[in-house]
């Protein structure tokens, strides 16, 4: 029981000196991105709620995107693929094209 205590202790401490390194990394980061050259200050960054749903709401945006591009790849192949698809494609593609032109001067 002696020997538990011990032990415990011992993981206490290294617990302590790692959450101590990490506290030192970070604050390292953080005074490089604020340009902070004096050692003795603190830098505290808060959580922005703005930021954090701003950043979601880009790789969602990302996301979707992604897909849609995807989807309409797969359309474009398929369309390439069949020849019954692909006729009518052309004149289509061509009708626009003509349209395109009669709007420029």
């Amino acid at each position: 029981m002696h020997r538990n205590k011990k032990g415990r202790i011992k993981q206490e401490v290294i617990a302590g000196l790692e959450k101590k390194q990490k506290l030192s990394e970070m604050q390292e980061k953080l005074q490089k991105k604020y340009n902070v050259t004096n050692k003795e200050i603190f830098v505290a960054e808060k959580p922005m709620l703005f930021k954090f749903f701003m950043h979601y709401f880009v790789r969602f945006i990302k996301i979707f995107m992604t897909i849609i591009l995807l989807f309409l790849a797969m359309v474009g192949l398929i369309t390439l693929i069949y020849p019954s698809i692909r006729e009518p494609f052309v004149q289509v593609m061509l009708e626009v094209g003509n349209q395109f032109k009669s709007f420029l001067p």
